[in-house]
């Protein structure tokens, strides 16, 4: 029966004949008779290399660049660190963790840093800011419930909120905070050939924030607002919250500064890893 040359013989073969074995002896270690055979299997050895050089190539550029959307992706993790002020959050605005953590790759950056002390820092800061920012939209949100306390008010604007919250940025951030600056705009229209006031808006601090017929009715009744948010609670405890989150940062920043020196990142695999073998279910 003739023997069948597998692979690894194939292999093996092609490695003698590198290192400057003759044919005759190639034939002799492995049992072929024929050089035919001996030939064609050569010529498979051959094609097999080649693949097997471009598949290392290719697998080699693709780690590459797996490791370089790792260490991008670390880049904007330092990025990420950083806490805002309640005047630059919206109601649709993700906290700076929970828009990190959505990119597709952050999971596996466990994997690639396995670092207990950088991950428990993390998660202290990544709740803490979830929840600053939730709190911060709830001022945003008891300003808009206040809108409808106010009689006689043809519209308020978006920036209804904008002179509060940046009052409360200034507290936050430990600066003077100043009383706000009321004064109005007036509106005209044309009437029956004669120009008449429409309407006038109340600008506090640069914003306009509503529309009235008397806009400066309303200047008591806004700075109460302000004052009654300013002196709350909910101020208080974002002062308390914005000072822990920045004490925080340091730490991590430290870390992932550390680990984009030492490029810690290659010495781990994930489960994206190019090449990484996979199991059938």
């Amino acid at each position: 029966m003739v023997r069948k040359i597998t692979y690894f013989d194939r292999k093996k073969m092609f490695e003698a004949r590198e290192k400057g074995l003759s044919d005759a002896q190639i034939k002799a270690q492995f049992g072929i008779k024929d050089k035919r055979t001996l030939d064609r299997a050569m010529k498979l050895a051959q094609q097999e290399q080649q693949i097997s050089v471009v598949r290392l190539q290719i697998l080699k550029d693709a780690l590459v660049d797996h490791l370089g959307e790792i260490r991008s992706l670390i880049e904007e993790w330092l990025g990420h660190l950083r806490v805002p002020l309640p005047g630059e959050i919206r109601e649709l605005t993700l906290s700076p963790a929970s828009d990190l953590e959505n990119y597709p790759l952050f999971g596996s950056l466990r994997e690639h840093l396995p670092v207990p002390t950088l991950w428990r820092a993390y998660s202290i800061w990544a709740n803490k800011v979830n929840e600053y920012v939730n709190l911060c939209k709830k001022v945003t949100e008891q300003c808009s419930q206040e809108v409808g306390k106010l009689e006689g008010v043809r519209r308020t604007t978006d920036s209804f909120a904008r002179p509060i919250l940046e009052l409360l940025n200034n507290k936050i951030e430990g600066k003077t905070v100043k009383n706000h600056k009321f004064e109005r705009k007036q509106y005209f229209k044309e009437e029956s050939g004669e120009r008449m006031l429409d309407f006038e808006t109340l600008t506090v601090d640069g914003h306009e924030v509503l529309e009235a017929t008397r806009a400066l009715a309303y200047t008591d009744q806004y700075k109460a607002l302000s004052d009654r948010i300013l002196k709350s609670e909910m101020a208080n405890n974002l002062v308390v919250m914005f000072g822990e989150l920045k004490a925080l940062e340091p730490k991590i920043r430290a870390s992932l500064s550390e680990v984009l020196l030492k490029r810690d990142y290659i010495m781990y695999t994930c489960r994206f890893c190019p090449g990484q073998t996979r199991l059938s279910r």
